[in-house]
Order: C-alpha cells, then structure tokens, then sequence
C-alpha cells in the first residue's frame, strides 16, 4: 500500500528564470524592521506578478482537489515574503487557527497554503547569493522535518494545528518565496488518518 502524504509538492513549478524575474519585479531594498532596527519579515504584494502567476496555480487546482477531497471556493491575493539575515524568527503558527484558553480554536476558512521557494538552498561552497540561501527552511515542528528552499518549487499543505510552521535563521544571503492560501466551498478538517505515517514514509527517507 503507497504512503499518501498531507504535504503536496510540485518541483519546478515554474522556472529558474520566472523565479530571477518575479524577484526583480519586487525592486526589494530595505527590509521592515521593529522598534529596535532589528529586520523583519516583509510582505508585500504585486498585481502583475500574481496575474501571471495565478493561472499558472488554476491549472493545478484540479490535481488538489482530487488528492485532498475539495472544492475550491477562492484563491487570497498572493504574498511576496523577503527574509534578510539576523530577521526577527517567527514563533510557528499557521493561518486559521490560534491556540486560545488551552485548545486550538478555528479563526479563518482558509484550509490550504502553498508556498513557491525563489531561492535556492545551500550550506557550502561556492554559494552565489544572486540566487542561494544558508537558512530560511521551511520548518514545521509537530512532524520534526523541514522543507530546504528550492526555486520555482510549490509546497502545498492543509491548514491544521498539525501544519504549524515557520521560516527559519538566515545565515547567509535572503530568502523570497511566494504564500497563498486556497478557501474551499467546505469547511476543510484535516483528518490524520488519510494520511498515516510520518516524514520518513512520506518522502521515503531511510
């Protein structure tokens, strides 16, 4: 019996290129900072970017909602997010719930976010920072795993307390990446039994 993990992941999703183009476009220069001049984590949108990005992700809305049983009522505008070294770490959270008065409690109807990684992931040299990031994994600390930055690839996961996740340190270079979250027509509660195993399963890693 195949192992279905909740975590759908499309390599090349789009293109080095694409990945080079939509960075430029953001003209990033100065990072958001807090009180104390200490870089944070900075959002911004851009309408051309998500025009032509957004068929691009109707076109595989079809495959989501097969594997995860769905109907998709919307897609929220896209967010362009741009980490810098010594950025102030997010503590891991997710989009539609908040731990409140000792449980977890429903804030949103979101029930999915995808994140496309621009950035390419590397700890060695040579490192080339036109492109590669030593940091930013994407962290997700109930499953114990983390996903290395990889450009033009989608990660695609449900909206659950089990889904909890953040950016991590970046020791070398910066990080962008584009978030999204899909709203189903339907409520989406996450049910772990569709999905058993664990990252090692999932991902077949000895």
């Amino acid at each position: 019996m195949s192992i279905k993990s909740p975590f759908f992941v499309v390599e090349e999703f789009i293109s080095p290129l694409q990945c080079e183009d939509i960075i430029e476009r953001q003209r990033n220069n100065f990072p958001d900072e807090d009180h104390n001049g200490v870089p944070l984590k900075t959002v911004r949108e851009n309408e051309l970017t998500q025009l032509r990005l957004l068929p691009l992700i109707d076109a595989l809305m079809p495959d989501l909602e097969a594997y995860y049983g769905f109907e998709r009522k919307g897609i929220l505008p896209l967010l362009f997010e741009w980490y810098v070294e010594g950025f102030n770490v997010e503590p891991a959270k997710t989009k539609s719930f908040a731990y409140h008065k000792n449980k977890w409690v429903r804030m949103l109807d979101v029930g999915f976010t995808g994140i496309i990684f621009l950035n390419d992931y590397n700890n060695t040299a040579p490192f080339d920072p036109d492109f590669e990031v030593c940091g930013g994994k994407l962290e997700f600390p109930t499953h114990r795993f983390s996903f290395n930055p990889q450009r033009g690839t989608l990660v695609f996961f449900p909206e659950a307390p089990n889904f909890v996740h953040t950016t991590s340190a970046i020791q070398v270079g910066e990080l962008n990446q584009i978030r999204f979250h899909v709203v189903p027509e339907v409520i989406y509660n996450y049910d772990m039994s569709k999905f058993p195993g664990n990252y090692k399963s999932w991902f077949n890693i000895p």
